[in-house]
Parts: C-alpha cells; structure tokens; sequence
C-alpha cells in the first residue's frame, strides 16, 4: 500500500524529506508511467530564418507590453501568436 505523503511546514522539512528513502511513497504504475511527454511546437523548432516586418508604434508598444505582462520578449510572444493562429485557426 502507497502512504500518503505528509505535510511540511518548511522547506528544510521538505528537503530533509526528500532526501530520504520515498518507495514507500510510490506506486509502481507511477514508476513505470512517463511523468510527461514532451510535444515540440513550432517554437521549438531552431530559428533559421529571419522576417522584417513593420509595425505602427503603437501596435508594438502593445506588443511589447503583453509580452512583459507573460515574461517573454516582444519577438517570442509574436511568433506564439502566429503559431497559434496556424494551431488554432479562428
């Protein structure tokens, strides 16, 4: 039988936790199931080409600002714009 995992107060609790032995924590079907799988997207792909396009200020200045608000660069966030309109057309 799987225990169930306590609760911690801290994160030296938890690290001191996870140093230890966690079989008894384990299930064997979560052993031998991948955690995940990995789905490249187009973003994923290298980046070999370029595209020179041109924006009013204020579009970009959006742009640029959304992109802040989600913690990537303006020219990430546009090509993950662009990839999901391929993916998900409207």
């Amino acid at each position: 039988m799987v225990k169930k995992l306590p609760q911690f107060n801290s994160d030296e609790e938890l690290e001191a936790f996870m140093e230890g032995d966690l079989s008894e924590y384990l299930s064997p079907e979560v052993l031998t199931k991948p955690f995940f799988t990995f789905t490249p997207t187009l973003e994923d792909l290298p980046k070999t080409e370029n595209v020179h396009i041109r924006f009013s200020k204020p579009l970009l200045e959006s742009v640029k600002e959304r992109a802040s608000t989600q913690g990537m660069s303006y020219q990430k966030y546009i090509r993950r714009v662009l990839e999901a309109s391929l993916t998900h057309p409207a």
